[in-house]
């Protein structure tokens, strides 16, 4: 089911054999995997159906899809989508956002699939500035100069994470091979801005 063949079966005969003894046949019917006939995303406001689901695996059936196989559900693909989702949002400013459900409905004669996402985007937030904490054995301007993010930018996530790397890079570059750095937005009372 994880591959999405709803249609697929196992059929098992035991014939007896002498000497208490079974003769096992195990029949199994893969099926063919169940084609997406639409995926929707609902709760989002601030992004379009269509600029959620661009950058997913997983598509609707389409024409170029007897090629790319990109409307055949699978599992993984979809718990992967859910991350890529999840990123999109987080590199646009909205770190409360969250995915409340995901529902996947299978038609009666097993072909097709219906995937509905219910997503809390959230407030968009800016960054307000940043802190660093912990053992910081390089100078505060050099870190500065590290963090690519500015003040009144619209927080991302990938590029609080890029910042951390050259960070851990710096760190590595003077003996600190094992360096681990953590970026933590906070968010602060005024409801639109987050500390990086």
């Amino acid at each position: 089911m994880a591959q999405g063949r709803y249609g697929a079966r196992v059929e098992t005969k035991a014939t007896p054999l002498p000497r208490n003894r079974v003769d096992l046949i195990i029949s199994i019917y893969e099926g063919s995997p169940a084609r997406i006939e639409n995926i929707n995303v609902v709760g989002n406001k601030a992004f379009s159906d269509a600029e959620l689901l661009k950058p997913l695996k997983l598509q609707a059936s389409h024409f170029t899809s007897f090629f790319s196989s990109d409307d055949k559900y699978s599992k993984e693909k979809l718990g992967g989508d859910l991350e890529t989702l999840r990123s999109y949002y987080m590199d646009r400013g909205y770190i409360k956002f969250q995915v409340d459900s995901v529902q996947v409905a299978v038609t009666p004669d097993r072909e097709h699939v219906f995937i509905t996402i219910n997503v809390t985007e959230g407030e968009r937030y800016k960054v307000s500035g940043w802190r660093f904490s912990g053992e910081t054995v390089l100078g505060q301007q050099f870190l500065d100069r590290l963090v690519t993010t500015k003040t009144g930018d619209t927080f991302s996530r990938k590029e609080a994470t890029e910042s951390g790397d050259r960070i851990e890079a710096s760190l590595s570059d003077i003996g600190y091979a094992f360096a681990k750095v953590t970026p933590l937005p906070t968010r602060r009372p005024d409801p639109h801005y987050a500390d990086d």
